[in-house]
């Protein structure tokens, strides 16, 4: 019964690819065949001094960075990252999660014990959005990688409208601390950063700066894309 009424649905509502807008088949979710073979990949994973990690260097200690897609303008990458920030589909994370799942276990990324830290949104955005589009990426990858996951560590502070246009420098001078730890006590670890786009860098930079308060803290970070 339903997957009759799945049908029916999906005739009279036919669903879509994030990443083209083609009409899926009956076998496609999400995201159609096209997309997902043609899904720009960096090979950051196999590559420990990737652009991504240079990003970092000399401003912030990490020890591994990657970002498992490219960012292209009007691009398959965009497209997904539009529908899981602003549409209301999480679940697509949750897909690239499982996608990556293999590349990531062969690369050893994630160290023993480590611990997932999804980069927070500030309770305003949270409210308005209603969910934080990375927390189903983080989920996955915890699940698939036997992690734990910590969603309480790291705090937003501050209320700030988007820098994705403005550059590394504008985004630090005068600004107060964004990002600060809780009241939630932990030991050191191994975190790993979890975040969409990889720009500036200047969010992780942050992020990554506060967690190395925590005595003999580790910081590594992995995004779902980088932007050129």
């Amino acid at each position: 019964m339903k997957s009759i009424l799945r049908s029916i649905l999906h005739v009279v509502f036919p669903e879509v690819c994030a990443g083209c807008k083609a009409i899926l088949n009956g076998n496609e979710r999400l995201l159609c065949s096209y997309c997902r073979y043609e899904m720009p990949k960096t090979n950051f994973l196999t590559q420990p001094n990737n652009e991504a990690y240079k990003k970092f260097y000399g401003i912030v200690p990490v020890n591994k960075v990657a970002a498992l897609l490219y960012f292209e303008k009007d691009g398959i990458t965009q497209h997904i990252l539009h529908q899981l920030k602003y549409k209301n589909q999480p679940e697509l994370g949750a897909l690239l999660a499982n996608m990556f799942a293999d590349a990531l276990q062969a690369s050893n990324f994630f160290p023993t014990n480590c611990c997932l830290i999804p980069v927070p949104l500030h309770p305003k955005r949270l409210k308005q959005r209603g969910y934080n589009q990375i927390h189903a990426f983080a989920k996955t990858l915890a699940k698939n990688h036997n992690l734990e996951i910590n969603k309480d560590i790291l705090v937003r502070n501050l209320y700030n409208k988007t820098q994705t246009k403005k550059n590394l420098t504008e985004r630090n001078l005068g600004e107060k601390p964004i990002f600060g730890l809780s009241d939630w006590v932990t030991q050191a670890q191994h975190f790993v950063l979890i975040d969409d786009v990889l720009t500036t860098g200047s969010t992780l930079i942050q992020c990554a700066k506060v967690l190395q308060q925590i005595p003999d803290a580790e910081v590594s970070i992995l995004t779902l894309a980088y932007a050129h």
